[in-house]
């Protein structure tokens, strides 16, 4: 899960923590993208997020690791227009 924030048209990751047997990694904050990546043995989700009238708006996107090929399945979250500090995305978890 990751926490993001707006201040004009800049976003920020105000935190992030991975699921149990995860590790976050690549996080990138403080631009109008950001994005932080939670990756196990089996899978991975990425959250990318950047901000749109003040509001956050993301994406996760969620694959599976198998033996070097990846499934690759998308989920998209809009942050409700009145938040200016939103949870975009979910707790990663093994499928």
């Amino acid at each position: 899960m990751a926490g993001v924030q707006c201040r004009d048209r800049v976003a920020s990751i105000a935190y992030w923590s991975p699921a149990v047997g995860f590790q976050a990694s690549r996080v990138r904050s403080g631009g109008r993208v950001v994005s932080v990546r939670f990756r196990s043995d089996r899978h991975e989700s990425q959250i990318i997020a950047k901000c749109c009238k003040g509001d956050p708006v993301g994406v996760v996107e969620e694959r599976q690791l198998r033996r070097g090929t990846s499934v690759t399945e998308s989920v998209s979250t809009t942050a409700p227009a009145t938040v200016s500090s939103v949870t975009v995305g979910v707790t990663p978890t093994e499928k």
